[in-house]
């Protein structure tokens, strides 16, 4: 039997955490035994571990590099494998204020692993264009394990009644870069009897989320999202605005319920389009609206079974490719 270490620094890190678990409910994987492991990159004597492979899921950084040197060091046998869930070209062009610093960082940590999981093209594009790991071949493109079947139980959705609004959704922390500022600016400028927004979630950028919504009656705040399905079943379009995001679950998770899509054109998003006009440019709200009214004028219906059908054996061709690299 083959032996797997996870290391994780976050245990809240609710992505990662609820992906391991997937990943370890997985029949097809249970051939393969995993343990999760919480790791102090603070500590510098990291342990030597009985496994085949040892996969970082942690964020690296300049802290992490004495650690994971010490790691390889104490497992030098042992193949390691790095999933990179944070660092995009997003990321890079709206947080990091010396490319050449950064990039120096991250090409200092990959050179310690043996590959590299990328969660998007989009993402594995950008590392092989700046030149990041060994060499191009130890970098693959996995996306994130996810059960939706559950989602396929959700009825299509449907083409518009008359001429009732069109209801958005959109989702996630109230956090700086999620794009839900250029969201708010759009539907102030759309007529509000056509088009109303349920905007969920909660965070340090509500209070200012709420200000640019203050004159206007079609953004509905509701809270934290705790039941997904009966959220998706509210709206007819999805909306992820972010200014980077390396896979975007929730466009996922929308696909497989039947919802249609807006995504900025950024990292892994675009690649979750079913149509091009359905994809706008970060940060801006007139492009933002130029896809909206595209949706308004589309059939929700031809969309919903594009977006459903484009997940089909999703999660199959995922855990094919874990146990592709880990056997």
């Amino acid at each position: 039997m083959r032996h797997v270490i996870h290391l994780i620094e976050d245990q809240s890190f609710g992505g990662v955490t609820n992906m391991l678990d997937t990943m370890m409910k997985t029949p097809s994987l249970r051939a393969i035994e995993q343990k999760i492991v919480p790791v102090n990159l603070k500590n510098p004597a990291p342990k030597s571990y009985k496994s085949d492979t040892i996969i970082v899921h942690f964020t690296v950084s300049w802290w992490s590099l004495p650690y994971l040197y010490a790691l390889k060091r104490v497992n030098p046998k042992t193949s390691m494998i790095l999933v990179e869930h944070s660092y995009t070209e997003g990321f890079e062009h709206h947080k990091v204020p010396s490319k050449a610093r950064f990039r120096m960082m991250l090409k200092l940590n990959y050179m310690i692993f043996d590959h590299i999981v990328a969660v998007s093209h989009g993402q594995k594009n950008w590392m092989q264009h700046i030149g990041l790991g060994k060499h191009n071949s130890n970098i693959m493109v996995i996306h994130p394990l996810k059960n939706i079947q559950p989602l396929y139980h959700l009825p299509l959705k449907d083409n518009r009644p008359g001429k009732t609004p069109l209801k958005l959704g959109a989702f996630g922390r109230f956090a700086e870069g999620k794009g839900f500022d250029t969201l708010i600016q759009a539907m102030t400028k759309l007529d509000t009897q056509q088009f109303q927004l349920r905007l969920g979630g909660f965070g340090e950028e509500e209070k200012k989320l709420r200000a640019l919504a203050a004159h206007t009656d079609n953004v509905k705040f509701i809270g934290k999202v705790t039941d997904l399905a009966n959220y998706l079943k509210s709206i007819d379009v999805l909306v992820v605005p972010s200014q980077h995001e390396a896979f975007g679950l929730v466009a996922l998770e929308a696909r497989a319920a039947g919802v249609p899509l807006i995504v900025s054109n950024v990292d892994g998003l675009p690649e979750q389009a079913t149509r091009s006009e359905l994809i706008f440019q970060p940060n801006s709200s007139n492009s933002l609206i130029k896809s909206i009214n595209a949706i308004y004028t589309s059939s929700l219906k031809t969309l919903a079974k594009e977006g459903r059908n484009s997940t089909i054996g999703y999660m199959d061709t995922q855990v094919a490719a874990w146990k592709n690299l880990l056997t």
